[in-house]
């Protein structure tokens, strides 16, 4: 009982101070409580339900990058015809040190895969609003 006391207290204090009538525990509420709901369907689960999504549509969204940068390098290397004669001419230009491939932290990765499956519950949660 206090603990409401003192969120109602602080919830005026920051409408006084601001000037606007505030709402986040609105929009925070459960709808199995019966409190509005931040989903258009107010099912229980929606908010879990759009996070697998999108966690699965990014897991195929790199799967798919993976993928096709293999295949192209793959492509590139079958079609790869060396010029032997003339490269003797270009000699000078060549490095001493070669390189194949290189790696990236494996932090960008894990970023990526979260900003990926942030953007795309949001495209579904906006595509959800809209379509009512």
């Amino acid at each position: 009982m206090q603990g409401m006391v003192l969120r109602n207290l602080y919830d005026k204090m920051i409408e006084d101070r601001i000037g606007m009538r505030m709402q986040w525990m609105d929009i925070c509420a459960d709808a199995s409580n019966g409190g509005p709901s931040i989903f258009p369907t107010g099912e229980k689960g929606m908010f879990m339900k759009t996070v697998i999504h999108a966690f699965v549509i990014s897991i195929i969204v790199h799967v798919v990058y993976l993928a096709s940068t293999i295949g192209i390098g793959y492509w590139k290397t079958k079609l790869y015809k060396p010029d032997v004669e003339n490269a003797w001419e270009k000699a000078a230009m060549l490095q001493n040190e070669v390189v194949f491939g290189h790696t990236g932290s494996p932090i960008l990765y894990l970023v990526s895969f979260v900003g990926v499956a942030a953007v795309v519950a949001l495209v579904m949660h906006v595509y959800q609003m809209v379509r009512g």
